[in-house]
């Protein structure tokens, strides 16, 4: 007697794994469900193989569908074939009646043709549109081979560490203006080459747990161009060489899905190659063999509304096609939708080592044709960089981004800017805005609808609250007052108690979108850079249009002169006054009272000018 079996049609699978997804079940316990030992057979169903008739139809009835819709099963086609077999349609019968849908095909015999023959319609056109990076002010192209740097990765989520502000703020180094700079990004922490987390051969295997990598990482740490690389390297033969990469942005998989009304990632996998005369059994098939390396790019950039469905539909793809390997990137504190068996990391800043790398390989980049103007550059830059006055400026150069602003901008004329405000201003202007707006992202989280300027005024209200207090690291609660406050100060009404509750969504997207605020452990927080806070710190000083509570916040700024802490906020303020006679002034009345308050000044001076009277009687 023939083994009756069944099997989900193609509209029956998406079906299945809407329906699971809606469960929140794992493969095991679906299979625990339907008292089978394995998750063998449940592999099979949602793959489209044959699966016996009573375990098929157990599973749709915990999955609360109906069997014969999933089977692809023509109303009146089942009844007659039912009829036929005395109520039990063969699945003999079935696959030979015209009307009822096959199996998907199984894999070929010669799966390493098939892979390289897909690998070939896919070699120039993913490189033509991976290999070039977004650039914001060069004006030629620059592939990721011109720059790319080996990333590393932390070995715990700085956000998930238990620590108390004490053990983040040490005391600094007294008389010493370099190395009193507290590191706000400290590299304590041991740091592993992200290419170790993906290894050289992902050839599937039974026994071996497949990679699950989600990478966390600031705005401009160089997540993209870290998939990028993989891409290419995976299509050179250099990495994954018997795989397939698949680098989709999220983005772009969200606006098919609501164009289309289907989230289904095969579907879209499918549309997206489809030009290439790919089909989607020719996809199926790589899935189940498990020879796709699959790469998600902006989890981060999924509006809320649609977090949840796409998260489903990734836990679902993973546990279907769970031989692939699978990447996703996100930013840090973006990552709210969790996946079982993923491994999360996170990116760390370049050390001095990546930071000369990469300007070696930009200038090199730039100044293609003559290395010898290359060497040049890079070792002024480095040089220049490395001068204890340039300290703040170093901070920036451990993010990727802000190091090309750099670069680029000492490309024009072998120096820094004279005034290291505007420096700091355009490194603010990308992570605020540009950034995002050069690669048509738009952020969907709660954020007040404030302007630019409310934005600028709001971390500048920040920073001027906490850095007189010597706090660098600062409670959840007590920043979220300070957002408060603001935010009831813009209202019309004022409403306090409305603010506080916005207050943490409005933390929580300047950390998502600017990366300009970041939690370092479990509810404390930091400027991304040291850098900023003092900027910010003066920009609330300058921005007073009262010229009464300007000079009123000067003097408060010249209390501060005999701490050596605040010497950035001095010449930040001085550069971006209109006019710093009033700050200027104001630091000589401070001198004056210094010195008068002090013994020991008073008879320096005294000895200082009787020596001066001295050689000038002498002469």
């Amino acid at each position: 007697m023939t083994k009756r079996s069944l099997s989900a049609s193609e509209s029956g699978i998406i079906k299945a794994r809407k329906a699971f997804a809606r469960k929140g079940w794992t493969q095991e316990y679906l299979a625990a469900e339907v008292e089978v030992s394995t998750r063998q057979p449940i592999w099979k169903f949602f793959s489209g193989r044959p699966v016996e008739r009573h375990i098929f139809i157990d599973i749709c009835f915990k999955l609360d569908l109906d069997w014969q819709e999933i089977a692809g099963f023509p109303p009146e086609a089942s009844d007659t074939i039912a009829d036929i077999n005395g109520g039990e349609p063969h699945h003999q019968d079935l696959l030979s009646h015209p009307q009822i849908s096959a199996p998907l095909t199984p894999p070929p015999s010669d799966l390493e043709a098939l892979v390289q023959e897909m690998r070939d319609r896919l070699r120039v056109p993913l490189n033509l549109e991976y290999r070039n990076l977004t650039q914001l002010d060069t004006s030629q192209p620059v592939t990721v081979d011109d720059t790319y740097i080996p990333l590393q990765v932390l070995e715990q989520i700085s956000s998930q560490r238990w620590l108390e502000v004490t053990d983040l703020q040490p005391t600094p180094i007294p008389n010493d203006r370099a190395a009193s700079r507290l590191n706000l990004n400290p590299t304590y922490q041991n740091r592993i080459p992200a290419l170790q987390l993906i290894g050289g051969d992902l050839t599937p295997n039974p026994t071996a747990t497949p990679l699950r990598l989600m990478l966390l990482g600031k705005p401009g740490a160089g997540k993209t161009t870290f998939l990028q690389y993989l891409t290419l390297q995976c299509l050179r033969g250099d990495l994954c060489p018997t795989h397939i990469p698949l680098l989709l942005p999220i983005r772009d998989w969200v606006a098919a899905a609501q164009k289309n009304g289907d989230f289904d990632l095969i579907n879209y996998i499918s549309q997206k190659f489809k030009h290439l005369q790919i089909t989607t059994d020719q996809i199926t098939t790589i899935l189940h063999s498990g020879r796709a390396f699959l790469l998600l790019d902006g989890l981060d950039e999924v509006s809320p509304s649609h977090i949840s469905e796409i998260g489903q539909e990734i836990h679902v793809f993973s546990e279907t096609y769970y031989q692939n390997p699978l990447v996703i990137t996100c930013r840090l504190a973006a990552d709210q939708y969790r996946f079982r068996g993923f491994t999360y990391v996170e990116l760390a800043d370049f050390d001095g080592d990546q930071i000369a790398a990469f300007v070696s390989k930009w200038f090199g980049a730039a100044c293609k044709g003559n290395p010898e103007t290359a060497r040049h550059l890079a070792a002024q830059f480095m040089e220049k960089l490395d001068l204890p006055e340039n300290a703040p400026m170093r901070e920036l150069a451990g993010t990727p981004i802000l190091l090309t602003l750099m670069v680029s901008v000492f490309f024009t004329k072998a120096d820094f800017p004279k005034k290291r405000s505007k420096l700091y201003e355009a490194g603010l202007d990308i992570l605020l805005s540009r950034w995002d707006e050069a690669r048509g992202i738009q952020r969907h989280y709660s954020y007040r609808n404030l302007s630019l300027s409310h934005k600028i005024q709001l971390l500048s209200q920040i920073a001027a609250a906490t850095l007189p207090l010597g706090s660098y690291f600062f409670e959840q609660n007590q920043i979220e007052a300070i957002i408060a406050d603001y935010l009831a100060a813009l209202s019309d009404i004022g409403n306090l108690e409305n603010s506080r509750q916005e207050s943490a969504a409005v933390l929580k997207a300047i950390e998502v979108q600017h990366g300009l605020l970041v939690e370092r452990a479990k509810g404390i927080y930091s400027f991304s850079h040291l850098s900023f806070q003092e900027y910010f710190t003066a920009r609330n000083i300058v921005q007073w249009p009262d010229s009464q509570m300007q000079r009123e916040a000067i003097q408060e700024l010249a209390a501060w002169l005999g701490d050596s802490r605040w010497r950035e906020v001095f010449l930040l303020t001085a550069e971006m006054l209109r006019n710093a006679d009033p700050l200027l002034q104001a630091m000589k009345l401070e001198i004056d009272t210094i010195a008068a308050s002090s013994e020991f000044l008073q008879e320096f001076l005294a000895g200082l000018a009787a020596k001066c009277q001295g050689g000038s009687a002498a002469k």
